[in-house]
């Protein structure tokens, strides 16, 4: 038997990914890269969620509290967990990530 739902996963970090997930956690697996994007340069992550790899582009509201806690050298964001969360503001659906409170436990031993 093939499980047909993989076809119609995103390779990116969604609001319906992070709906369907198990943990609603990730964790950052490289230093990231801008990207030229419609919206403009975006900085974009391959990251590992539920087991599978994706693309994040973390809005600017995830970008600063991953700052708060990790620094701004995405080299120190590898191998850490973010806890995700789908939010409306505005009327729009978006994906906030925060750090995991699980890997602020880690960090303090």
């Amino acid at each position: 038997m093939v499980d047909s739902r993989k076809a119609l996963e995103s390779e990116y970090v969604t609001v319906d990914s992070v709906k369907n997930s198990k943990t609603r956690t990730l964790v950052i697996i490289d230093s990231g890269e801008y990207e030229d994007t419609e919206w403009g340069e975006r900085l974009s992550f391959k990251v590992n969620m539920d087991g599978s790899t994706k693309i994040w582009r973390p809005n600017r509201d995830s970008i600063k509290n991953i700052q708060n806690s990790f620094g701004y050298n995405t080299e120190s964001w590898v191998s850490k967990l973010v806890s995700l969360s789908v939010v409306s503001m505005k009327g729009k659906e978006m994906v906030i990530g925060v750090p995991s409170m699980v890997q602020a436990e880690k960090e303090k031993i």
